[in-house]
């Protein structure tokens, strides 16, 4: 029974001892095949992640390259720029800033491939602090000058402390950058990207140096505003067919005149608001005088075209044609940026309009007509400008270019002046009317009518 019992115990050992042994070898083979999958793992993902990180440092070497361009001539403009023109340095810092934002945007769409981070997040968050300096750097010079206008600066201590900002922006970029090289090339593929600084030494983004330079902008005189305004052409409508008596225009007829005024910014500021005002003043006490006005802005250095249509004008007269141009304040109501004040020499034009051209008919009231008979001759006078009005004055009737006497200067009313002719003998007349004009309206001559006379008629007894 003993030995029974120890056979048993015996069996049950055994038994223990072969599970925890397949228990083993089963672990021992999971973790052989976790290990195996791993590593078969590892080595097809390897290829794969050197081609990610190739690609990406691709991508980027161009980037940083020109990167670095931007920010050695972002900090050659600003050491520079007390001795530059206003509009020169504004421009330059808006391209500059134009050029950090593109290249932070190419940065930003390097995808794919993208290695992950930190390599790809450090490389985008230098471009994006580069941008984010170049734009603060270019609201600083602004703000400095005042913006294009010149009107409002802020303080120097204020442009300081923005410009110092954007600087530790630029050296935090250079930081980032030198941190994603670092991780790169650690990464799979090893790849090794350019250097890009902005920082080029010690001194050149230091918050000392952003000071000096904001000082240095505050007091340069080439950056001062300067305001200029001139009138640099004039051209009428209808337009000049000549210049006599050395400066007048002479134009011709016309019951209103347009003028095109081309104004000219000479300054260094941005005019707003510049009213251009046209007058024709005339110069008898006939010619009415009339003006027009316009309301436009010229940039620094440029020029904007105003044309103004209306001028009230009488055909036949004389006119100083002034044009004048000024800026200052700001209109009421219209809540736009104030403009620093700025006046043009006036430009005065002399102008001489022609005569208004006419037309005259003659009309009968019978033809043939016989001797005794009395014959109305109607003339009827018409202008070539409405705007002049009907024309006035006389007219004179005409038999073959001879003046009927009774017809000499017969007054117009309403544009139409009448004459009565008795014949006493039969014949043919060529019947015309003249008419003499005024100082608007030129005279002229009416195409002939022939008016035929007969005998009496036999009296009936």
């Amino acid at each position: 029974m003993a030995r029974r019992r120890r056979r048993t115990s015996d069996l049950d050992r055994s038994r223990r001892r072969a599970r925890r042994t397949l228990l083993v070898v089963g672990v021992v083979i999971v973790v052989l095949l976790v290990v195996a999958l791993v590593g078969q793992t590892e080595r097809q993902s390897r290829p794969y992640d050197r081609s990610v990180d190739l690609g990406f440092s691709a991508l980027m070497a161009p980037l940083a390259s020109q990167s670095a361009g931007t920010g050695q001539a972002l900090a050659t403009l600003l050491a520079k720029a007390p001795g530059d023109s206003r509009p020169v340095l504004l421009a330059g810092m808006a391209a500059l800033s134009a050029e950090a934002a593109k290249t932070a945007s190419a940065a930003g769409a390097a995808v794919p491939p993208v290695p992950p981070p930190p390599a790809g997040t450090l490389c985008e968050q230098a471009f994006t602090l580069r941008r984010q300096a170049a734009d603060a750097l270019l609201h600083a010079v602004d703000d400095a000058l005042g913006g294009y206008s010149g009107v409002g600066a802020a303080p120097e201590a204020v442009v300081a402390r923005s410009m110092a900002t954007a600087a530790s922006e630029v050296r935090s970029a250079d930081a980032h950058w030198a941190s994603c090289r670092r991780s790169l090339r650690r990464a799979p593929g090893h790849a090794r990207l350019p250097a890009s600084r902005w920082v080029t030494s010690s001194d050149t983004w230091s918050a000392a140096t952003m000071a000096a330079e904001a000082s240095a902008i505050a007091a340069s005189a080439s950056l001062a505003p300067a305001p200029g305004l001139a009138i640099t052409g004039v051209h009428t409508t209808p337009p000049a067919l000549a210049v006599s008596g050395g400066s007048t225009y002479q134009l011709t007829a016309a019951d209103t005149l347009g003028v095109q005024v081309i104004v000219s910014d000479t300054g260094n500021v941005d005019l707003r608001h510049v009213t251009v005002t046209a007058a024709a003043k005339g110069t008898s006490t006939s010619s009415a005088s009339s003006s027009l006005r316009a309301v436009v802005d010229v940039p620094a250095q440029g020029a904007t075209t105003v044309t103004l249509h209306g001028l009230r004008v009488t055909p036949g007269s004389t006119y100083q044609l002034v044009v004048d141009a000024a800026t200052g304040g700001v209109p009421r109501g219209e809540g736009r940026q104030p403009s620093l004040a700025a006046v043009a020499p006036a430009d005065i034009v002399p102008v001489a309009l022609a005569q208004a051209a006419t037309s005259g008919s003659v009309a009968v009231s019978a033809n043939p007509a016989h001797v005794g008979q009395p014959v109305v001759y109607t003339a009827t006078i018409t202008g070539s400008l409405p705007g002049a009005g009907l024309p006035v004055g006389t007219v004179a009737f005409e038999d073959a270019g001879t003046t009927i006497p009774q017809c000499a200067a017969r007054p117009l009313r309403q544009a139409v002046a009448t004459c009565t002719v008795t014949y006493r003998s039969p014949g043919l007349h060529s019947i015309a009317v003249v008419y003499a004009g005024t100082a608007a309206l030129a005279g002229s001559t009416s195409p002939a009518i022939t008016e035929t006379v007969t005998a009496a008629p036999p009296r009936h007894r």
